[in-house]
């Protein structure tokens, strides 16, 4: 009752106030309303910023640093994988391999599969030495495929905290990348984002399985000799172009000509060692009519290879090396002998013949993963000697040697339409000098693997071209040919080249200038402490010294672990004037060049001197020189170590002596 009276008071009194008063109370009531309504969403809008601020904001940022790392980790990955994959294990080839032709398989100009096994000898990366080499790229590059992002350049800065540190889990499924690499990142305003220290991708890629199954491979191929014992086959098959042994009821003696065997031989080794299959593996079966393929190249390696997503494939191509030799032979050919059937046989004529094979060639074996289409590729040699197999075997070059041409047959088969172009090449890139002119008389030759063709000399003017110095020929086909370029006073300059029509090569060649052994003296100082030297002297009786000059150029072409630019000589008691005074010492001619100077001075055989730095050469003076003086330091210690702590430091304390003068 009470509540109903105090309202229903409160409505009497609402009800007698002045209509205009009424209409104010309203206006004032529903502007109330929406103040407080405008003030909740306020304060609730307030919250919302305070909570994804903090949180979910910073969170963003670093989800997106952190996916950029990985994103590198990614691609640096896939790209030593697909290295690895192509190039027998490994990321980079070591260059002893990839510079002889004898360890590897060249797939083009710049992709090469190592020989895991040469005849007998087998060399091949661990799975340990893999993973390391992986590291060692991740490492090496994950810093600069980060920082060159321009998102990130643009956005953050950077502070490392650590080195990276990777550690690749090569998995049975697949590979694991980790790296770990504390970095503080920070906006352009000097905000800290984030730090983060771990990182982890991965990648489908089955390698451990791909690599073992190579292993499991190579491991029976040296122990059965499958693939010789193909080739053996082979050649027993009595291929009607490929005659091994036979005889023939005729008067006419039949005869192959060597180098069209040599064809039919290299096409039919291609044809059926690609048919060889691995069991356990996936590969269509060999169709019932077929019975040979089914009993001989389905390949057991044993019970513990039972893999249906693993496919092998066995390659050999005819641009790949084959070495070959056959006989006995008749010039260019092979040829039957005639029996005498005697007085029984008077009438009739027989033939018979038997050959000799010795022939090398390599196989490269893929193995690859069908989930994910990675292929792992690595090579092998297969060897026969006298028809059989034998890893340890040799070309019997002396006895009845063909190897696919000789110089002149290989070198007149020569239709490729070439222009060779060459030049004298002056240039430093330290100094900044270049200079590039045309240079003639210079005599060009063509080499493919074992083979040589002299080619001509270039001429200036050459057809009326203009100011160039060139000499247009005709080559033969190879895929691996070198043309060359020799001068006296000039450096030899090549060029590698695929073999093609129309094709324009162009030989640079470095001049060079000599100087004679006479004008060499070498003189010496003791050493006394790490700031003083004795007077110079001359160098005593049976004391030796080798003097080696070298220079480095970015891109050039060398051979194994060769310089640019090598010379040596060799200052002896026991040697000969005579031999003395041939030698010299050649240097890079019309330029200023820094060149690594190392002078040894020995004793009974013992190195008790020398010299080693850097030493600046002036072309204006070695070119006038008359005599050149070398500075060189020497111990009077006799211990082992003393004498080996004074060549450990002599490259610092060469510094305390002139570099060598040239006068």
């Amino acid at each position: 009752m009470y509540k109903k009276r105090c309202l229903g008071r409160q409505n009497s009194l609402f009800s007698r106030l002045p209509s205009d008063k009424k209409g104010q109370i309203t206006v004032f009531m529903i502007l109330g309303i929406l103040f407080l309504l405008i003030l909740v969403l306020i304060i609730a809008y307030q919250q919302e910023i305070i909570v994804l601020k903090p949180g979910e904001l910073v969170m963003t940022e670093k989800g997106k640093i952190t996916q950029l790392i990985v994103t590198c980790m990614d691609q640096l990955g896939d790209e030593a994988l697909t290295k690895i994959g192509f190039q027998g294990g490994y990321i980079e080839v070591p260059d002893y391999i990839s510079k002889s032709v004898n360890r590897r398989v060249s797939l083009s100009p710049f992709i090469f599969v190592p020989y895991w096994a040469f005849g007998d000898q087998t060399e091949y990366p661990t799975l340990e030495e893999i993973k390391e080499d992986i590291d060692d790229y991740i490492e090496g590059n994950l810093r600069n495929c980060v920082f060159q992002s321009e998102p990130f350049k643009e956005n953050y800065d950077v502070v490392e905290r650590s080195q990276i540190y990777s550690d690749t889990n090569i998995a049975e499924d697949k590979v694991l990348f980790n790296v770990n690499w504390n970095v503080e990142v920070s906006t352009k305003d000097g905000s800290v984002i984030a730090e983060i220290i771990n990182y982890i991708s991965e990648s489908p890629i089955k390698l451990k399985k791909v690599y073992e199954m190579a292993t499991i491979i190579l491991d029976k191929e040296m122990e059965e000799l499958k693939l010789e014992d193909i080739t053996q086959d082979l050649l027993a098959l009595e291929h009607p172009k490929i005659p091994l042994t036979g005889f023939e009821m005729s008067c006419s003696r039949k005869k192959w000509k060597i180098d069209e065997v040599k064809e039919n031989l290299q096409e039919i080794i291609r044809i059926n060692i690609g048919e060889l299959k691995v069991e356990g593996t996936n590969f269509v079966e060999f169709p019932e009519e077929l019975p040979y393929y089914k009993n001989h190249y389905i390949w057991d390696l044993g019970e513990n290879v039972e893999d249906p997503n693993i496919f092998v494939h066995f390659d050999y191509q005819k641009n790949f090396p084959f070495f070959f030799a056959v006989g006995p032979k008749n010039g260019n050919y092979l040829k039957s002998n005639q029996v005498d059937g005697g007085k029984l046989y008077s009438l009739f004529c027989m033939q018979n013949w038997k050959f000799i094979y010795d022939l090398s060639y390599p196989v490269v074996v893929n193995v690859v993963d069908e989930t994910t289409g990675y292929t792992f590729k690595m090579a092998m040699t297969v060897h026969l000697q006298d028809n059989y197999p034998n890893k340890k075997g040799e070309i019997h070059k002396n006895k009845f040697s063909y190897q696919t041409y000789n110089d002149e047959e290989f070198c007149a088969d020569s239709k490729i339409d070439t222009i060779i172009h060459t030049y004298e090449l002056i240039e430093n890139q330290e100094t900044g000098i270049y200079s590039r002119e045309p240079l003639e008389d210079v005599d060009v030759s063509f080499n493919c693997l074992r083979l040589d063709c002299p080619v001509g000399k270039t001429q200036y003017d050459y057809e009326a071209t203009g100011d160039i110095a060139s000499y247009r020929t005709y080559l033969p086909y190879c895929v691996g040919g070198i043309v060359k370029g020799n001068k006296d006073g000039y450096k030899e300059g090549w060029e590698r080249i695929v073999t093609e029509d129309g094709k324009e090569v162009e030989l640079n060649l470095i001049p060079e200038f000599s100087v004679p052994f006479s004008k060499f003296k070498v003189v010496k100082h003791y050493f006394l402490d790490k700031e003083s030297i004795g007077l110079a002297e001359n160098l005593a009786q049976g004391e030796t010294v080798s003097i080696k000059l070298k220079f480095d150029k970015e891109d050039a072409l060398v051979l194994g672990d060769e310089s640019f630019h090598e010379s040596s000589l060799y200052l002896s008691p026991d040697v000969t004037k005579g031999i003395q005074g041939q030698q010299g010492l050649d240097f890079l001619a019309k330029a200023d060049f820094n060149y690594d100077l190392e002078i040894n001075i020995f004793k009974e055989n013992k190195i008790v001197g020398g010299y080693k730095g850097k030493w600046p050469v002036s072309w204006d003076s070695l070119s006038q020189t008359q005599e050149i003086v070398f500075h060189t330091l020497i111990t009077d210690k006799t211990s082992d170590v003393g004498v080996y702590d004074f060549i450990e430091n002599l490259e610092d304390n060469s510094k305390l002596i002139p570099i060598p003068e040239v006068k």
